[in-house]
């Protein structure tokens, strides 16, 4: 049994199986075998998760694999992944012990037969685990019990942008302080300055602590909201610079992202920011009422699933990071536009996204 799922569309199934059918494995592999066919992909998920011990990394090629595009199609849409395939960070196994820099190597040169000199490099050791980033989506029995591939389309499309979404927040919004063992914090939550909205010179002074190696690793990141600003200055020179893709800023390689506030560079060394993954994995929470989030109106809501006729399906992506060196991010705040755009942010509302939250 060995499931290569190419599109995402298996995981999603099998969660939906088990969604319509209250968790219970043999109802949604019965379910699966009328929707899908009893040699389909999706039953043999199903009977694998039947006799799986529940771990994560069980070794096993078919609960390895389901998933892995929908984490190739987050990687996609988010700026985590953006930067990622720009340069990549240092990505590791759970677990593995890693030795991280307080301070770079040196070189010298030395003559023939004499004792080479000692580096100035030091290390910390450190192990890094994967946390639990969840997302819950909620949808009607009806819905979910549809032969369309459409159903499965529009699952895949919420988990895939709910993810990309808070996955972005946790490591580029500057305010993220992080919660130990739940929660990892901004790359940039360490190093934050304010601009005097000159971008290229407060740019330098951002940068003015790293050394050649480490500038030729550096990604800006900026809000897509700013783009069009970069462009009237000339920021981005002869490149191309797009809101959605990123390009090119002030010399610098550069993708956007939401999650950055508006006015702000900010930059990474991919290279050293230590970043630990081991999947996806898509189910159907086991919960019967759900606490949903207004965070515009800072309001919540009960809700009872068997009294709406709902099923919800629950996608946790297991990945964390952590800079290696103190220098491997940071961000200016006030750098690009002018004061009056910063008086304007100051003095309007701020605004949150809304979404929904659960035990899981």
């Amino acid at each position: 049994m060995n499931v290569r799922d190419v599109t995402g569309l298996t995981a999603v199934r099998a969660a939906r199986a088990a969604a319509v059918n209250g968790s219970n494995l043999v109802a949604a592999r019965a379910f699966a075998a009328q929707q899908w066919g009893a040699t389909s992909d999706v039953c043999d998920v199903l009977t694998k998760q039947l006799t799986d011990t529940g771990s994560i990394d069980t070794g096993d090629a078919t609960l390895y694999n389901v998933g892995a595009h929908i984490v190739e199609l987050i990687e996609r849409r988010s700026a985590w992944g953006r930067v990622n395939a720009l340069v990549p960070f240092a990505n590791v196994p759970p677990g593995a012990p890693v030795l991280g820099l307080s301070m770079h190597a040196t070189a010298t040169w030395t003559p023939e037969a004499a004792m080479i000199a000692d580096s100035a490099q030091a290390f910390v050791a450190s192990r890094i685990s994967p946390l639990k980033l969840a997302v819950l989506t909620v949808y009607s029995e009806e819905f979910l019990r549809l032969p369309s591939p459409r159903v499965d389309e529009a699952i895949r499309r919420d988990v895939v942008r709910a993810v990309s979404t808070a996955l972005d927040d946790s490591m580029f919004a500057p305010d993220n302080a992080g919660t130990p063992d739940e929660q990892p914090p901004s790359v940039f939550a360490d190093n934050v300055l304010h601009g005097t909205f000159h971008p290229a010179a407060d740019l330098t002074t951002l940068l003015e602590s790293l050394d050649a190696n480490q500038l030729q690793d550096v990604v800006l990141v900026i809000s897509p909201l700013d783009v069009p600003t970069c462009i009237e200055q000339g920021l981005n020179g002869n490149g191309v610079l797009t809101a959605r893709d990123g390009g090119e800023l002030l010399g610098y390689p550069c993708v956007t992202s939401a999650s950055v506030p508006k006015g702000s560079i900010g930059y990474l060394i991919p290279s050293e920011i230590l970043v630990v993954e081991a999947g996806l994995t898509l189910g159907t929470s086991k919960q019967s009422t759900i606490a949903v989030h207004d965070l515009q109106r800072e309001t919540s809501q009960i809700v009872s699933l068997w009294q709406q006729n709902a099923a919800s399906i629950r996608a946790i992506r297991y990945i964390n990071w952590q800079p290696l060196t103190s220098n491997a991010a940071g961000i200016m705040l006030d750098c690009i536009g002018t004061q009056a755009d910063d008086d304007t942010r100051n003095a309007a509302p701020a605004t949150k996204r809304a979404k929904g939250g659960s035990n899981v």
